[in-house]
């Protein structure tokens, strides 16, 4: 990833060639020597691997027509949806990662941060600074409208409304435009191979609902374009010494790009193999996603099920697609784990509301997966996205349905997937953080939130956290966001728990201090940690419609702060410690303080992201806690 070279970074690229196993280091030395020498622009040979990948794309392509890939009839919800979104589409418009409309038609858009401003300039890849860290910009912007999923949403329409080789020509347009501003390595839209895997796909499926309709010259036009993203993963994939999400989702583009080329039996099972040992090391053996953000958990969920689709209509082996199922299988339970009942996620630590494909749905919506008891209440945002998934892999996904449905109905219910655990009280569920950063202790995506929680009463959110801030908008907002005061935590008045480290791009939490569990039960976990001088326990427990939340500290004589981050823009002051409030869903709360007098809170006005580029404002109570207070209690229930 192309940044800015500084003394600070020296010092972190120093650190992490010691910490590098040399097979890792050969490895990212030799896609660096690609990416400055051999491999250029133009150069021989990058003409040479173009033109024999594109070959065998053009001549061995697999023959779909026996495959019915035709999208049918959506139910009335999901019609209204696509339409609603086919026509924000030909209005040259789409909506972006929570900040509203952006222009998808405009000259250059595909390198242009339209909300900021700022347009990223047209040329090599490796020589572009994308983080642009002292410029208000989001290279998000133009990431997410160069992933093409608009295009496939425009495409699905026309197919299931039978108008597909009539509006072909719309279709080929905003590809070829594509392609002509982004040129092969060219421009800021080359510069990950996440970005280029999830476009990957996204052209994949819109070339095969087009494919009845294409002519061999429009045809190979689109498989060149194809060539040229398969040529990037295999050349340029990011990498690191503990593979995460990026990593994940190459191997995914890769593979799924690769269902195009016919294949012997043994060259699938081959390549089954290897993608089974990535997901096996992208989840640990509960099924939590190894960076431990719920966010990133449900996005590497979505690539293995993506991956699985695929891989169904493949002659794979079925042991090879029976350890897929086992994934996923381990995946879901564990997602189960960090949401509401009808699978709403709660937002720690990282949150770039990201999807491989998207049909309008939230990025904290996992009914996809998670099936709640009410069906009145269940979630519906993903509801065209399933539909989609049906028609375009019906077998496999009836095989993916029965297992989630399994899963739901079992009457066992986890209450942990490390580092999360939960406990209920009534309707509510409470989520807390205790245990080691991801990512092998990296911290990438992690949070200083250890020992911090979330509240949801069913699907409502009642207590939650700041969120995650756009990675590059604003580095001092990022910080702020990563810290310990953007969290249900204490604190050292006025101050942070942990002072920020560089990483590779952003500063991180790694070296933070962590919890540990001292001891769990279905109805109560207790939590401890040990920050420089002091230490802090928290026992959170249940009792019939209420949640208790005991907080004790030691240490030196000093001064703490406390945060509580409340899904509400007003609190009333109740007498004895009480405060009252509605959350933003028009439910009533009681939070009782006990012995902590009223002058001791602070009610201050905050805001959060639902969205990676949205915010709403919320407010947080903010507690003076003195070590002559051995013991602080705090009950949470409903009005």
């Amino acid at each position: 990833m192309a940044t800015k070279f500084n003394a600070r970074r020296l010092i972190y690229v120093v650190r992490r060639l010691k910490e590098s196993p040399i097979q890792f280091l050969i490895r990212k030395i030799w896609i660096l020597f690609g990416k400055k020498i051999a491999f250029l622009p133009k150069s021989p040979l990058l003409s040479l691997f173009q033109y024999i990948v594109t070959y065998r794309l053009v001549k061995h392509s697999k023959k779909l027509n026996d495959l019915d890939l035709t999208i049918g009839a959506f139910s009335a919800e999901s019609e209204l949806k696509i339409v609603n979104l086919k026509n924000e589409v030909e209005n040259g418009t789409y909506q972006c990662l929570g900040y509203g409309s952006v222009d998808i038609i405009g000259e250059n858009t595909f390198h242009t941060d339209c909300i900021h401003g700022y347009t990223w300039p047209n040329k090599h890849f490796s020589k572009i600074d994308f983080v642009c860290s002292d410029i208000k910009a989001d290279v998000k912007i133009p990431w997410e409208k160069s992933r093409l999923q608009w295009l496939l949403v425009l495409t699905s329409y026309h197919s299931s409304h039978g108008s597909l080789r009539e509006y072909k020509t719309e279709v080929l347009k905003h590809i070829f435009r594509w392609k002509k501003q982004n040129e092969f390595l060219m421009g800021v839209n080359w510069c990950s191979s996440m970005e280029v895997a999830v476009r990957a796909i996204n052209i994949v499926l819109i070339y095969r609902l087009l494919l009845p309709h294409l002519t061999n010259t429009e045809k190979s036009k689109i498989l060149e374009s194809i060539a040229q993203h398969k040529i990037y993963l295999y050349l340029f994939p990011e990498i690191s010494d503990i593979p995460g999400n990026h990593y994940l989702a190459t191997e995914v583009g890769a593979f799924i790009t690769g269902t195009l080329i016919n294949k012997s039996e043994k060259q699938l099972a081959k390549r089954m193999l290897h993608l089974n040992k990535v997901f096996a090391q992208q989840f640990n053996s509960d099924g939590m996603h190894i960076e431990f953000a719920p966010m990133y958990h449900r996005l590497c969920l979505d690539f293995v099920l993506v991956s699985y689709l695929f891989a169904a209509e493949q002659k794979v082996p079925l042991q090879e697609l029976e350890k897929i199922e086992g994934t996923i299988k381990k995946a879901v339970e564990a997602l189960k784990v960090v949401s509401s009942e009808n699978g709403k996620i709660a937002i720690f630590g990282d949150n770039d509301s990201g999807q491989i494909l998207w049909f309008g749905q939230d990025a904290r919506d996992a009914s996809l997966y998670v099936k709640g008891k009410n069906k009145e209440k269940v979630l519906t945002s993903c509801c065209l996205l399933k539909e989609f998934y049906f028609y375009s892999f019906p077998d496999a996904l009836t095989n993916i349905e029965s297992l989630i449905t399994m899963l739901n109905k079992e009457k066992t219910e986890r209450y942990s997937a490390y580092p999360f655990h939960t406990i209920n009280a009534g309707s509510f569920k409470l989520i807390t953080r205790v245990g080691k950063l991801g990512l092998g202790e990296r911290g990438a995506h992690d949070h200083d939130d250890n020992l911090s929680y979330w509240v949801f009463d069913e699907d409502d959110d009642v207590i939650i956290e700041q969120g995650c801030a756009p990675y590059t908008l604003s580095v001092e907002e990022r910080e702020a966001c990563i810290s310990s005061s953007a969290h249900n935590v204490i604190t050292p008045r006025k101050g942070e728990r942990f002072n920020l480290v560089d990483g590779s791009i952003f500063k991180t939490v790694r070296g933070a201090k962590v919890s540990t569990i001292v001891s769990q039960s279905d109805s109560a976990i207790h939590g401890r940690m040990t920050i420089e001088n002091y230490s802090h326990e928290r026992i959170f427990s249940s009792c019939e419609q209420t949640l208790v939340i005991n907080e004790r500290v030691k240490g030196e004589k000093q001064h703490l702060d406390s945060y509580i981050y409340i899904y509400s823009r007003a609190v009333k002051v109740e007498p004895c410690g009480k405060f009252s409030f509605t959350s933003l869903k028009g439910k009533e709360y009681f939070l009782d303080f006990g012995s902590v007098e009223d002058k001791n809170i602070e009610i201050l006005d905050s805001y959060y992201f639902p969205n990676y580029g949205e915010t709403e404002s919320i407010i947080v109570l903010k507690s003076l806690f003195n070590f002559g207070t051995p013991r602080l209690e705090l009950k949470i229930s409903k009005a």
